[in-house]
């Protein structure tokens, strides 16, 4: 709901009190909790004894991201995702770089779980005349998760070539 909206906006009021209301840490420290279930970062469960607790039962001791029943692993996939997404839309209209850092510092602090997410995501810049500011065009980005073997086919010159494969 809240990607629906920050997609669809022109003017910065909506996004940037959205901004306001959401907690960043919070949003950051879900999309840490859903890499630590599928293992991209598995020394958080031994650091911090309150996730631990919460997720015992989850994981019920055995090896991270590679128990789960049929469907949680892509459900948790997309629900990561979605909240890097929706990180990466209030980027967009935070005019004090505060999700930049964010996102910096959580790149830093969890290399592996930043390229990974970097991997399966994708944004396209869509250009829109707009009558309501005097007919100027609207740079609108949108995010979306993708497959990595997509991304390679977009991110190589030789389209030909992969589109064969």
């Amino acid at each position: 709901c809240c990607l629906s909206v920050l997609e669809g906006s022109v003017k910065p009021v909506l996004p940037r009190r959205m901004l306001g209301f959401f907690e960043l840490r919070n949003i950051e420290a879900q999309i840490i909790q859903c890499g630590a279930l599928l293992g991209f970062v598995s020394d958080t469960i031994s650091r911090n004894p309150t996730c631990k607790k919460k997720m015992a039962a989850v994981l019920s001791s055995r090896a991270l991201g590679k128990h789960f029943a049929e469907g949680w692993h892509q459900a948790i996939l997309a629900e990561m995702l979605n909240y890097y997404i929706l990180l990466l839309n209030f980027q967009e209209w935070d005019p004090n770089g505060r999700v930049a850092e964010s996102i910096a510092g959580m790149a830093r602090r969890h290399p592996r779980l930043s390229r990974f997410l970097e991997r399966h995501v994708l944004d396209v810049e869509i250009v829109r005349q707009c009558s309501d500011f005097g007919g100027c065009s609207i740079v609108e980005r949108v995010f979306f998760p993708v497959d990595p073997a997509v991304r390679d086919l977009t991110h190589t010159r030789d389209f030909r070539a992969k589109t064969s494969e």
